[in-house]
């Protein structure tokens, strides 16, 4: 692919070595998160766009009949400089996060707002893209490229090409509002989470708690030059003090506080919500859609709004009668057990806890012991190795947290088949929640294969200065899950980046 002239300047003004304006030197291409600074992000993007709209533009100025492998494909490869620098940013915003990621994050937004729309409302191009879908008959494609065809032409037309040049516009300042909003929300909500913390140092209020929630909850003191225990926000934290805390006022204390985040005081997203949904609405009704529902869900497996609501409605006939019975046997053994009053929505965890308990003589400090985190990554590996004969293999590679760990993934045969980033222990710099990404994804362009860089992104109980880390059954469930959706990723086989993977 060419880049434009106004590329170059870029890359010959940029005075410093930017990671981002080749492929790497390492093994497979590996990101370079030991040479990536905070600021070779904006050189990058800029140089990324140009070189995009000029491919865009040799797209348009083709005076060749459009079809597939003039319009179609050299779109999916229109810009690798754009794709390296805007896979590695936005996922370490959900990673690993600052301040000053977060202000260029907002700076951005309306470059790569006007760029999606230099394409997507490029009317020259979508007359091309046209032409190529109504001839789709005749071009002889392989099931990809019809198929990639076919998601080309929705999608133009699911993002205002058929709009006239007044309502393109106003979809275009809609779409970019849109995209700084969420970077709002998100910003206040890992800001809100990190603001609070629940400092307790009368060792009575905690007393019968696990010994792994009190080494936690030590050592995050000490960490925040505290006295006594504290307790966070963050899952690992919150989770087993709502199960075992006796004391009710300390569970509400934290519960009140988790569920009132960013509602309030300087991280209020209570506007941004309302703005979130009042500007879905109005993109849904440019686009000729009655409310966001029904865009959202014409390209998903439900496609419109009664199939979900008559799907909840069977879902809730059956179950709430169980539901409540549930709820029932609960407030039923902790009144026998001494409580007095109504259950509130902090009492839920603890009771149903202590219920377990007496059931089952279960409880999650028994079990956490069987699920060691390293033992867990070799169960999930090993049984990857069983069904799909891959091996893991710890490789050292640039991270961009000391946290993270890279695997050499490699088939029965010793061939490689991905680079798999593992990220598991919360912080302050990183989103709640697990989550699998990709820092580049497989494809086959002119005959190479680039094959996949995923991500594993989790919140799990952190590693004690006494024992290793210990997570939950429920903290393993979500690995499995994440860990299968890693390996759609890892054994992604296809041509176009848009249609493999997840």
């Amino acid at each position: 692919m060419i880049i434009a002239g106004a590329a170059l300047a870029l890359l010959s003004a940029c005075k410093m070595e930017n990671p981002f304006f080749n492929e790497s030197k390492l093994k497979y291409n590996a990101i370079e998160f030991d040479k990536i600074k905070l600021e070779h992000y904006k050189p990058a993007f800029e140089a990324g766009i140009a070189e995009g709209k000029a491919n865009i533009d040799k797209i348009v100025a083709d005076t060749a009949k459009p079809c597939f492998d003039n319009v179609i494909k050299p779109m999916e490869f229109s810009s690798p400089i754009l794709d390296r620098v805007s896979n590695v940013f936005y996922n370490l915003m959900e990673a690993d996060t600052n301040d000053e990621m977060q202000a260029l994050a907002e700076e951005l937004a309306p470059m790569m707002t006007e760029f999606s729309m230099y394409v997507s409302l490029n009317q020259p191009l979508f007359e091309k893209v046209k032409a190529v879908y109504e001839n789709r008959d005749n071009e002889n494609l392989k099931p990809n490229e019809l198929r990639l065809l076919e998601q080309t032409y929705k999608s133009f037309t699911r993002n205002g090409a058929n709009l006239n040049d007044e309502d393109k516009k106003t979809y275009a300042a809609l779409v970019e509002k849109g995209s700084l909003l969420g970077l709002q929300f998100g910003k206040n909500i890992l800001a809100a989470t990190n603001a609070y913390t629940l400092n307790v140092t009368d060792s009575a209020k905690l007393s019968g708690m696990p010994q792994f929630i009190l080494t936690q909850g030590k050592e995050t003191a000490e960490e925040k030059g505290q006295e006594g225990w504290t307790f966070t926000l963050q899952a690992p934290s919150y989770v087993p003090f709502m199960k075992y805390c006796a004391d009710r006022e300390l569970r509400k204390e934290l519960y009140m506080a988790y569920n009132t985040r960013a509602i309030s005081g300087e991280n209020d997203n209570s506007q941004i919500v309302k703005d979130i949904a009042e500007n879905r609405i109005k993109i849904a009704n440019i686009l000729g859609y009655e409310t966001y529902a029904d865009y959202a869900l014409e390209t998903r497996m439900a496609k419109d709004k009664k199939t979900v609501e008559d799907f909840l409605a069977n879902l809730m006939n059956p179950s709430l009668p169980f539901a409540k019975a549930e709820v029932k046997e609960i407030e039923d053994y902790a009144h026998e057990n001494g409580f007095e009053g109504k259950l509130e929505s902090w009492d839920f965890s603890f009771w149903s806890e202590r219920l377990k308990e007496a059931k089952y003589s279960l409880n999650e400090e028994e079990l956490k012991p069987y699920f060691e985190l390293e033992s867990c990554i070799n169960a999930a590996f090993s049984l990857a190795g069983r069904l799909y004969g891959l091996q893991f293999e710890p490789i050292d590679l640039p991270v961009y947290h000391k946290d993270v760990k890279v695997y050499d993934v490699k088939d029965a045969d010793g061939n490689h088949k991905a680079l798999f980033y593992a990220d598991f222990f919360p912080r302050e710099s990183k989103r709640g929640g697990a989550w699998m990404t990709e820092f580049r994804g497989q494809s086959i362009e002119n005959g190479v294969e680039k094959r996949p860089f995923i991500s594993i992104v989790t919140n799990f109980t952190k590693p004690t200065a006494g024992e290793p880390s210990l997570i939950t059954h429920d903290e393993f469930i979500t690995f499995l899950h994440e860990f299968g959706h890693s390996l759609h990723g890892m054994l992604a086989e296809g041509e176009y980046p848009s249609q493999t993977g997840t």
